[in-house]
């Protein structure tokens, strides 16, 4: 679909949710504002030569529905919030804010190229994949827990079993491995249908990166997600045209696998008091930053106030090596779910901050946008890496990485400084070693 038209279908939508969501409740009446501005602004900022990679695309269908779906859902909902609606207001112009913010920084940083089809046919090192096949054999046969909480698609009813405790370095190491090992077979069959253009090498060179498209770990929908948009990128930049009926039938897989999942997710639990959660605590607010949440951030700001020092615990709380000297100082995560739990039984870990909340807890209003216009940023020069390589490996780390924070915009600026020191600087070094060591086996 053209940009153009992409724009004029979120303006329409925006311009039905400003109707739906009118009220004259005092606390909500600003709400309708939120679709209307995001639909006017995404229509005016952004550009109509855009190249909607991977990235960009995640991020409007984020921001659709946070801006545009979740209002309605919360006005039909009456307004059923856990917060103080006294925050309402202050809640929303922060909110608008912030989407005025991730816009322009599409506006001034989105790629306008579209993705280049070359890809170089280059040798690629034969002895890290095979170390990498080595060590995925030894986790496999001597430490098999590393993969507990991973799960085939048809075992979507285990979606909502209790996750188990696993040694985080050995799955990080085990995923590393995994890429270097499906990138170099892919290469392999890849290289050899160019030179023989036997169909055979074609297919089993779309299988192959099928395969982690079949798994989802522990209760995260988005690990299932991530690969298979990654997927449907990667293939048809590698093979343009050809594989347009293989997009539609694996965009079909993902949009049922999705909901399967998403089905069991909410009824299969058999505990009540996630229930009783759902019913008062939306997900479209968890999942999406929305307006709740917010409220939520902004309770937790006035009781517990905003420091420097909150960024420099998030960015390295999660981060592989050194997150146990993080994990018992206080950190924005910490503050949002004691927020939340003061209107719900108990106390958990388990509620998603929202990223103009964090800003808010490490810089304050007037810079509140920092960490979201940073994911934006980031999420803008992955798709142009995305669309400008010419490296198998390149391409395929860009899209895990891009589609992974693109969904996080909203939620979370921890899912940033994760994925960059868990996944992408490791693997970009394995990457390039990959290019420089020509050693055969």
């Amino acid at each position: 679909m053209k940009p153009q038209k992409i724009k004029i279908f979120v303006l329409i939508a925006a311009i039905i949710s400003f109707l739906i969501c009118f009220n004259q409740d005092p606390y909500f009446i600003l709400l309708p504002l939120i679709p209307l501005v995001f639909g006017m602004l995404y229509y005016i900022l952004i550009p109509r030569n855009v190249f909607f990679g991977a990235g960009l695309l995640t991020v409007t269908v984020v921001l659709f529905v946070r801006y545009i779906i979740y209002p309605i859902e919360l006005k039909i909902s009456d307004f059923n919030i856990l917060g103080s609606p006294d925050h309402a207001s202050s809640a929303i112009l922060l909110m608008l804010y912030e989407m005025l913010a991730i816009l322009m920084t599409i506006r001034f940083f989105a790629s306008r190229d579209n993705t280049s089809l070359h890809i170089e046919k280059v040798e690629v090192s034969h002895i890290l994949p095979f170390i990498s096949v080595v060590i995925m054999l030894y986790i496999i046969i001597l430490h098999p827990e590393a993969f507990a909480n991973r799960r085939w698609v048809w075992q979507s009813n285990l979606i909502n079993e209790d996750t188990v405790a696993i040694n985080g370095i050995l799955l990080q190491v085990a995923s590393w491995c995994e890429f270097l090992a499906s990138m170099y077979l892919f290469s392999l069959l890849w290289r050899k249908y160019l030179s023989t253009h036997i169909h055979l090498y074609y297919l089993l060179s779309i299988v192959i990166l099928f395969i982690p498209c079949l798994t989802y770990t522990g209760h995260s929908r988005l690990s299932l997600l991530i690969p298979l948009i990654s997927y449907v990128f990667f293939v048809y930049k590698i093979y343009g045209y050809k594989v347009k009926r293989v997009v539609g039938v694996v965009s079909v897989y993902m949009i049922i696998a999705i909901t399967i999942l998403s089905i069991y997710k909410l009824l299969g639990s058999s505990r009540t008091s996630d229930l009783d959660y759902i019913s008062d605590y939306s997900l479209l607010n968890s999942y999406f930053g929305g307006l709740d949440n917010v409220i939520m951030g902004l309770e937790a700001y006035e009781r517990f106030g905003s420091s420097p020092y909150y960024f420099i615990v998030d960015s390295f709380r999660n981060m592989m090596g050194v997150s146990k000297y993080f994990e018992y100082i206080p950190s924005t995560l910490q503050y949002f779910n004691t927020a939340v739990y003061s209107h719900l039984q108990g106390f958990s870990m388990d509620q998603i901050p929202p990223t103009i909340y964090q800003g808010l807890m490490y810089f304050g209003p007037v810079f509140s946008i920092v960490p979201s216009v940073l994911m934006t940023w980031c999420v803008c020069k992955a798709d142009k890496v995305f669309a400008k390589t010419t490296n198998v490996m390149v391409a395929y780390l860009s899209l895990g990485f891009v589609v992974a924070v693109a969904w996080a915009i909203p939620g979370s600026y921890m899912h940033l400084t994760t994925r960059v020191f868990n996944y992408l600087l490791p693997l970009s070094l394995l990457v390039l070693a990959c290019k420089y060591i020509k050693v055969r086996i």
